[in-house]
């Protein structure tokens, strides 16, 4: 047998080497008691649309390439495979979401209780520092969002740009005491170099959460 997201025979992706070499986060699955509370599709096409809430894409590159690279607009991309393997890039992804203090609707394909936006949940909460209530699951995934005709679109596009816009990507304010930079202050900012982050291990999310069964997302 074959896992549909990364392509590999099942025995090769599902344990933890696996998912190093393939990129496939498939096996990890989420606890009874993690965080995120499944909201409906048309709940969260409401939030989206008065700009509420972020919705975070915890499939894997390889999954939305299967899907013809669909997305719900505005969305972050955040594979449980950058939590796990500290994408230098996660505390980048992250940092916008956490600064706009919407709710957080997490999504992979079908929207079941193992799937993984739970782990994505726990994750959130206990290392990034969002708060249990602002966390959810979109229930039934992508594939109910498309069912009740919502919005879908491409990562980039001019509906994803206008999501992100109104949901996260929001420029801060200057304030009255607060001067636009200057052109040397822009240009020196501009080569500023960003100190390295912190890196994370994450072992202990996902102590017992391997399952054997690539077959749930």
């Amino acid at each position: 047998a074959t896992c549909f997201a990364c392509g590999w025979a099942v025995k090769r992706c599902n344990d933890i080497a696996g998912m190093a070499a393939f990129g496939c986060s498939r096996p990890i699955h989420a606890g009874a008691d993690a965080p995120g509370e499944f909201e409906e599709p048309e709940q969260v096409a409401a939030w989206l649309a008065d700009g509420s809430c972020c919705v975070v894409d915890a499939r894997e590159a390889a999954e939305r390439s299967l899907s013809g690279g669909t997305v719900l607009p505005g969305c972050v991309c955040v594979g449980m495979g950058d939590i796990m393997f500290q994408s230098n890039q996660l505390e980048a992804k992250v940092a916008p979401i956490r600064k706009a203090g919407n709710r957080i609707v997490c999504y992979t394909d079908h929207g079941v209780d193992e799937s993984r936006c739970g782990s994505l949940c726990q994750h959130l909460q206990e290392s990034r520092g969002f708060p249990r209530n602002r966390l959810f699951r979109l229930r039934g995934g992508l594939n109910a969002w498309k069912a009740a005709g919502l919005t879908v679109c491409h990562e980039g596009d001019e509906a994803w740009n206008a999501a992100a816009d109104r949901c996260w990507r929001v420029a801060k304010p200057t304030t009255s005491n607060q001067q636009p930079a200057t052109n040397s202050q822009q240009r020196a900012a501009s080569t500023h170099h960003p100190p390295s982050r912190k890196m994370i291990t994450g072992h202990s999310l996902f102590e017992n959460t391997m399952q054997t069964d690539c077959r749930h997302s």
